[in-house]
């Protein structure tokens, strides 16, 4: 199934691109053996993006990442649509310079970030699955053959 990626910004402000982020989106789903799930992406701004977080989250501000699965249960999924990721660019933009690294690696990731919580993971939870998720972000982003700065 394909990856879905669509902006309601214009991306090449900052020099990013569509295909790049469905591609790697795409190498991810590969990487976690689940070539046959549908992927939605959708890069906002943080206006946009302060609006979503105060409807399903009850928070009115802007986030970097927002991740909606389709199923509380990713394993028991009977459709083949794992759910949607939402990244703030504005967010992301702003955290890759105090990160020093490129607006791409900042906002890949987030879409690292957002596709652990559609596999059922959530680092709010308690510090073992905080950990947890660093650690599969971190060897996700070795995987990937990014270079991208330890945060």
């Amino acid at each position: 199934m394909p990856v879905l990626i669509s902006s309601e910004i214009d991306l090449n402000t900052y020099n990013l691109s569509l295909q790049a982020l469905a591609a790697i989106a795409e190498k991810l789903l590969n990487l976690s053996k689940r070539t046959d799930w549908e992927l939605s992406i959708l890069l906002v701004s943080d206006q946009r993006m302060a609006e979503l977080n105060g409807q399903y989250r009850k928070k009115p501000v802007p986030t970097n990442v927002l991740a909606f699965p389709m199923d509380d249960e990713p394993d028991k999924l009977s459709q083949t649509m794992l759910g949607d990721i939402v990244i703030s660019v504005d967010t992301a933009i702003r955290e890759a310079a105090q990160e020093s690294i490129s607006p791409l690696e900042r906002i890949v990731k987030l879409l690292i970030h957002g596709f652990l919580h559609l596999l059922g993971h959530d680092h709010e939870r308690s510090d073992e699955e905080d950990d947890f998720m660093r650690a599969e972000e971190k060897k996700i982003i070795k995987e990937l053959d990014l270079i991208i700065k330890e945060i």
